[in-house]
């Protein structure tokens, strides 16, 4: 007998049942009936998508632009909110900005105003040797030439004898201008407590300002002021006051 399924004839020496194929194993009548039963039959369908009516598809449509007016109106709306944010941490940062200007402005012009110094009490300042001007002039000598001349007063505040003393007198006008300086030595002895009277003179120049507005000047408006430099006193000492 010949196998159904895998064509192996029985052989006389075969050791298998005689319903059983010797080679495979199977049993030929269970085979045969799978054999006869009846196959499912397979319908086949068009697999083309019909064409959708006229109605159908301006539903479609409709639909279609709907969800694109959704999608355009969230996308609005997501984009004027982060705006709004945006804005509002612009004005929040403006605001602080601001504020840190005017702290920092507040502090600057409070450190720069200058603070109130108390006010030092005025010193006196003392005049060893004093000089105050008795009277000036003018003289002319030869060959269109001439000389201012004056007469100072000075007074010895030391305490000491003076021997001799040098320094600066310098010729001011009544609210403390200066006219001219001029310097002086003096080898006159001047007691302590007392006075000297000298005679100066100066060579004038009328290319030269100070000398012309000195010469011009009355002497009831014109004052001296002495600037000591050295004293040699009669003790033989000697005092600097450079």
């Amino acid at each position: 007998m010949e196998c159904p399924k895998c064509g192996y004839v029985r052989l006389p020496q075969d050791e298998a049942p005689d319903y059983e194929c010797p080679k495979c194993g199977i049993v030929y009548a269970k085979f045969a009936s799978r054999l006869q039963e009846p196959k499912p039959a397979v319908i086949k369908t068009d697999a083309r998508p019909s064409r959708p009516s006229a109605k159908s598809d301006g539903a479609g449509v409709f639909i279609r632009q709907k969800q694109i007016f959704i999608a355009i109106a969230i996308g609005c709306f997501l984009a004027g909110y982060f705006v709004g944010r945006e804005h509002l941490k612009y004005e929040m940062r403006s605001a602080l900005e601001n504020a840190a200007a005017g702290i920092k402005s507040a502090l600057s012009g409070a450190a720069d105003k200058p603070t109130e110094q108390p006010r030092k009490p005025k010193v006196t300042k003392s005049f060893p040797v004093k000089a105050t001007l008795l009277r000036k002039g003018v003289r002319s000598l030869d060959y269109g030439r001439s000389e201012i001349t004056f007469a100072a007063n000075f007074s010895n505040a030391t305490g000491k004898d003076i021997r001799a003393f040098d320094g600066v007198l310098t010729f001011t006008d009544l609210l403390g201008n200066e006219i001219l300086n001029a310097g002086l030595a003096v080898n006159d002895s001047l007691a302590a407590g007392g006075s000297l009277e000298w005679e100066g003179k100066l060579d004038y120049n009328q290319f030269i300002s100070s000398h012309e507005r000195l010469r011009n000047a009355e002497t009831e408006n014109t004052k001296v002021t002495f600037t000591l430099k050295k004293i040699l006193f009669a003790d033989g000492t000697v005092q600097d006051f450079q």
